[in-house]
């Protein structure tokens, strides 16, 4: 089995993609403090503004059409994707593992004469509390606000608002445990 550590060199080249990412997009979409993680994709036309020492890992999608919210020391890892279309606000503390999906709207459509027609999006902000950590393949949905001190369990759709010092887990999601 191969271990690989981050090292000094991985760190520079972490820097030097968010170093790039700022001179891509005007600095005032854009206000990020971190390391980037390799094969990234960034889509800012909203606003998108991170804390210090906000770290990804590697394929992670993020598309701002509106705004983006993210506070200090927040790791996002492989293969998540932050989508919004209104506003999305993350915490301090904050750990995402793989193939988390974080989504503030929903697509509209109607139905004509058996043809379905997509007319837009209906959006709602979410908020993401303090030491909040999302397991494996949790998706949030629109409209969710999730409390501080929180555990979200690998699999979980979070459909509707968490409590604070909870974990929440299932399908459907519900609190299984209050944390003290």
């Amino acid at each position: 089995m191969i271990v690989f550590r981050a090292g000094l060199l991985d760190k520079l080249f972490g820097m030097c993609r968010l170093i790039f990412l700022k001179f891509i997009y005007p600095l005032k979409n854009i206000n990020c403090w971190g390391i980037i993680g390799g094969k990234n994709t960034f889509a800012i036309s909203g606003g998108f503004t991170t804390g210090n020492r906000f770290i990804t890992g590697r394929f992670v999608e993020v598309i701002s059409e509106g705004e983006i919210l993210i506070g200090n020391n927040v790791f996002i890892n492989d293969y998540s994707r932050i989508v919004s279309k209104s506003s999305i606000t993350i915490g301090n503390n904050v750990v995402f593992a793989k193939f988390v999906t974080v989504l503030d709207h929903d697509h509209k459509y109607s139905v004509n004469n058996g043809e379905m027609m997509f007319k837009g999006y209906v959006s709602s902000d979410i908020k993401i509390g303090n030491n909040v950590w999302l397991g494996d393949k949790v998706t949030v949905l629109k409209g969710v606000t999730i409390g501080d001190n929180v555990i979200v369990g690998a699999n979980a759709v979070v459909s509707k608002s968490i409590p604070s010092n909870c974990v929440f887990a299932g399908n459907p999601g519900r609190v299984i445990n209050t944390i003290v």
